[in-house]
């Protein structure tokens, strides 16, 4: 996985990327990518900070899509931005309601948070619901760092976290069933 590091504009400041992916039953993918970083200067496509409350088990077992994105829309928080980075959710959610009819088109859905650090360090979490198999796994890498003079581009926290089938500290302890994720 490749991981941007361009967001960081200093060394007490870091950047937060979140990704919600939608993978259909078809094999396609629909994903809302968002950026924060704390220096925000109203820079083209990013947000002063991302809180997400967000979890994909939830989001899956919502009855409609509609539900599912009004879910969504609660669950995430945007601070700052521009026309630039609003019109992507505006798009994402656009892009479901039509490539999306019913809440059974959908395989997996995989929330991402990522941390950048000044010194390009990172910390990586991941969650992913598979409906077809009824399985909530979680993934963590690198090391997370506390808030550097109170500095952070964002946030993930998952209200069902103990609700998880599997938690792995890295990919590489994926075994099995889970490879394929």
């Amino acid at each position: 996985m490749k991981f941007r590091t361009d967001f960081v504009t200093n060394s007490s400041s870091s950047s937060f990327m979140l990704t919600v992916s939608i993978q259909l039953k078809n094999k396609k993918y629909l994903n809302w990518e968002l950026n924060a970083y704390e220096d925000y200067y109203g820079d083209p496509g990013c947000y002063g900070e991302i809180d997400a409350n967000l979890s994909p088990k939830r989001l899956a077992k919502c009855p409609t899509v509609d539900a599912m994105l009004d879910l969504l829309g609660q669950s995430v928080k945007l601070e700052g931005g521009d026309s630039v980075a609003k019109g992507k959710r505006t798009r994402f959610f656009n892009s479901v309601k039509k490539k999306i009819q019913s809440m059974d088109d959908i395989a997996q859905i995989r929330v991402e948070g990522i941390e950048i650090y000044s010194d390009n360090n990172c910390y990586q979490s991941t969650y992913y619901y598979d409906r077809l198999q009824d399985r909530y796994i979680h993934i963590a890498s690198g090391e997370y760092q506390d808030d550097l003079d109170g500095a952070h581009g964002g946030y993930l926290s998952v209200p069902d976290e103990k609700e998880l089938d599997r938690s792995f500290l890295d990919e590489d302890d994926l075994d099995g069933d889970e490879a394929d994720l």
